[in-house]
């Protein structure tokens, strides 16, 4: 399945609401590889991390589509359209930390962390005192 098929499949009705078809992700998919370090889809062999990828870079792109939602009042009724930029928004930050170890900002360190009054500091049993 090509990752533009897969990434419609993934939004379901939500694509639809979006206006969004297989050729609106070609930004998506291109980012998604350029993040992934492949030329093609072809050379993305690792499919765990292109979906958790993609999902980022598409969220991305539904934040900047719908950040025009706003609320508004009219004839006493009231929208609340921010809703939806909400909820794209919780769905970006689920998938940005579920895609965290495939991204290149990534980084774990690893070091000693040295305290004056550590509790759990070895202490051998003759240089104890009551």
């Amino acid at each position: 399945m090509a990752l533009a098929d897969y990434l419609i499949a993934y939004l379901g009705n939500l694509a639809s609401d979006l206006g969004w078809s297989t050729s609106s992700l070609s930004t998506v998919v291109s980012d998604t590889l350029e993040t992934y370090g492949v030329d093609t889809e072809a050379q993305a062999t690792d499919t765990k991390k292109l979906h958790a990828i993609s999902k980022v870079h598409l969220w991305k792109k539904a934040l900047i589509e719908t950040s025009s939602k706003y609320n508004f009042s009219a004839d006493g009724a009231s929208f609340s359209r921010s809703q939806f930029y909400d909820m794209v928004l919780k769905n970006y930050e689920l998938a940005l930390s579920e895609a965290m170890n495939y991204l290149p900002f990534y980084q774990i360190e690893i070091g000693e962390l040295f305290t004056e009054n550590d509790p759990y500091t070895f202490i051998p049993w003759n240089e104890r005192t009551s």
